[in-house]
């Protein structure tokens, strides 16, 4: 009993740490890949993006800024605005 109960103990291990090096293979090949696919597609943004104007292009206005929140102070629980 306790022989069987040692070998589901080292079944149970070795399928931790195959699930463990499955993971960690992913996840590098998840990493390179990404990292071949956005350096590509940098290059290739910066090779088609050539402005041949003479004229340079208006920098858009800001957006607008919200007003401030209105000041309030708080006495027992309750909320006043000032």
């Amino acid at each position: 009993m306790l022989l069987l109960l040692l070998l589901l103990l080292l079944l149970l291990l070795l399928l931790l740490l195959l699930l463990l090096l499955l993971l960690l293979l992913l996840l590098h090949h998840h990493t390179t890949t990404t990292t071949t696919a956005t350096t590509a597609a940098a290059a290739a943004a910066a090779a088609t993006t050539t402005n041949t104007s003479t004229t340079p292009t208006p920098t858009p206005p800001p957006p607008p800024t919200p007003p401030p929140p209105p000041k309030t102070y708080s006495h027992n629980g309750y909320y006043y605005n000032l």
